[in-house]
């Protein structure tokens, strides 16, 4: 008889967000196999199902978030879960951030597929733990090539890349492409513009603190 080990805490302090779960590396393939590649963490106790895998990219089903159901039914949507809240907009998120999300995965799915191996992966999740960093000098992007960038200049790259794909595309001027592409620019550009430049600067002397 299986006994099935129980599953290991997940740590979610601030400076973590849920990123300082050990690398649960997953196969893309085909659903199929990316399905059994966390039901294997389960199974062995280091996942207690599959809503404690937080990472900022998650396939899911419609309906149950359940991996026979994903399976089954297929991919309904992709949760995009590393977009905080903007403090700045009613409605909790700028319009203009919805549509860059939805231009972005538009634009990757135009990208030559590359499997995506353990140690690629391994890479990612530093990439977005260092994304999550003040400091966007400081923080630095490994590339595919092993060669690195500061998350401003890879956030520019991709920014340029964009605008270069669209340029002849019949959306740039129905949905405002350029404009849209502009406004993300101008968040790494222009420090005013950054969403937690403006936090700080604001709200400094009310809650946020530095920690050691």
């Amino acid at each position: 008889m299986r006994v099935k080990k129980q599953p290991q805490p997940i740590d979610r302090n601030l400076s973590c967000a849920g990123a300082c779960q050990r690398p649960f590396f997953r196969i893309y393939d085909d659903i199929l196999s990316y399905a059994e590649s966390i039901q294997h963490y389960i199974d062995s106790g280091a996942l207690a199902g599959v809503g404690e895998l937080y990472y900022p990219i998650r396939l899911k089903p419609r309906g149950a978030n359940r991996l026979n159901v994903l399976v089954q039914n297929g991919v309904n949507h992709i949760e995009i879960r590393n977009v905080d809240i903007n403090l700045f907009a009613p409605q909790g998120i700028d319009a203009r951030d919805l549509q860059f999300i939805e231009m972005l995965l538009l634009f990757l799915v135009s990208e030559p597929s590359a499997r995506l191996l353990p140690k690629m992966q391994d890479v990612a999740v530093q990439n977005f733990k260092n994304a999550a960093l003040f400091d966007i000098d400081a923080a630095r992007i490994t590339l595919p090539d092993g060669t690195s960038l500061s998350a401003r200049e890879a956030g520019l790259n991709i920014l340029k890349r964009m605008k270069a794909f669209y340029s002849e595309s019949e959306f740039t001027a129905a949905y405002a492409l350029g404009e849209m592409l502009s406004y993300q620019e101008e968040k790494l550009t222009v420090p005013e513009m950054r969403y937690a430049e403006r936090a700080a600067s604001q709200f400094k002397d009310s809650y946020l603190v530095k920690t050691p």
